[in-house]
């Protein structure tokens, strides 16, 4: 297609500066993001400007009707389309896998499903602006990012997604951590908390503290609780043995 014809209407001139930018930015910015995401996926909008210009390409072929493909193009296709419903039938059958490849992400689906249920809640029933926090221990965090509303205080140790440097996630994570991982009492708890901004804290039966039953968990009251996990506002911690 000629490119005065190709660039003559919004959309051609949309897709070229989508094409371009995606390779500029792929190709020469670099990710903070774990596993280089920004790299991963900026190049999808080049492959779909590249897509809609195949398509149309195709489409003016004097004998597009008759367009054969040959064997080669068509192995790789099916080699494609194969990898991807691997992908969808991986992420269903995992759990009967003796040795799942995403346990790390999704080990306690009960616990997950808590969590969407106490983030819902917390996003009806508390302010939009109170900082929740969730255990950062595990290698990966996502539950208050896919179902909660309010900001959180910290994520995990790859919390670097919206820019954060490195030393002050490692320095919010020595100061959140351990209110989860380790049986600290009330008030060292809600120091911790205040410290960082926290205004609620959201524990589930993964928890350290969850399992005594004279932790700050049990002995403060709580806002929300189910069997799973409990919501529990800062202000209202009250003391409870380590």
């Amino acid at each position: 297609m000629p490119r005065r014809e190709a660039h003559g209407r919004e959309a051609g001139r949309l897709l070229t500066l989508c094409a371009a930018a995606s390779l500029l930015l792929g190709g020469v910015l670099r990710s903070a993001i774990l596993n280089n995401d920004l790299g991963a996926r900026v190049v999808l909008l080049a492959q779909v400007a590249t897509l809609v210009w195949t398509v149309v390409a195709l489409t003016r072929l004097s004998e597009a009707r008759r367009l054969r493909i040959p064997g080669l193009l068509a192995a790789l296709l099916i080699l494609g389309y194969a990898t991807t419903l691997y992908g969808f039938v991986g992420m269903r059958a995992y759990p009967a896998s003796d040795r799942p490849a995403f346990a790390r992400l999704a080990g306690r689906p009960d616990i997950d499903r808590a969590l969407r249920a106490a983030y819902a809640w917390a996003g009806t029933h508390l302010p939009w602006d109170l900082v929740l926090q969730q255990s950062p221990v595990p290698h990966r965090v996502f539950d208050f990012g896919l179902y909660g509303l309010q900001p959180t205080g910290v994520a995990d140790a790859e919390a670097r997604l919206f820019g954060a440097p490195p030393d002050a996630v490692a320095s919010r994570l020595a100061d959140v951590a351990p209110v989860f991982r380790d049986r600290l009492d009330g008030a060292e708890v809600r120091r911790r908390a205040e410290a960082a901004g926290i205004g609620a804290l959201v524990v589930t039966a993964q928890d350290a503290p969850w399992s005594s039953p004279d932790s700050w968990v049990w002995r403060s009251p709580a806002v929300y609780a189910d069997p799973l996990v409990r919501i529990l506002r800062v202000q209202d911690l009250r003391g409870g043995s380590p």
